[in-house]
């Protein structure tokens, strides 16, 4: 605005202290945070959480099978670490990744433990069938989800 209309040029520090702009909405965080979405689901949100880690192993498995160590007896075959090797580094960015985001959600929706960050428990399921060595079996998934 000109001096000429009466009204001064609004001062661009007063700006930046509007709450409004105080912080601006941390989205990509918002998407790691609540696992794409899952975290907003009103009933039982960690649960979906937990689903959705179940599903990302699901997929590791998938896109890398397990190869099996060579010369055991077919019923004391195990696992070998083929599935590991992947999804070992990809819990490691998640796990890294969830503590980057969840803090900065955390500091913008000013809560110390919002119950729609959900990115933890997709990180814990895939710990848990990582370190279990779990094959693909549905009883498997289930013990692990309980």
């Amino acid at each position: 605005m000109s001096a000429d209309s009466g009204t001064a040029a609004p001062n661009i520090s007063d700006a930046s202290r509007s709450p409004a702009s105080a912080e601006r909405k941390p989205s990509i965080a918002l998407i790691i945070a609540t696992a794409c979405g899952l975290g907003y689901i009103p009933i039982a949100p960690g649960t979906w959480g937990s689903l959705g880690g179940i599903l990302l192993y699901f997929a590791v498995q998938v896109a890398f099978p397990p190869t099996y160590f060579p010369g055991l007896r077919k019923s004391f075959e195990v696992p070998g670490w083929s599935a590991a090797w992947v999804g070992i580094p990809i819990t490691v960015v998640i796990a890294a990744l969830g503590v980057w985001s969840a803090t900065a959600v955390a500091r913008f929706w000013n809560v110390s433990d919002p119950q729609r960050v959900v990115i933890d428990e997709v990180s814990g399921q895939l710990l848990t069938y990582l370190l279990a060595l779990a094959p693909l079996n549905w009883k498997y998934l289930l013990l692990g989800f309980i």
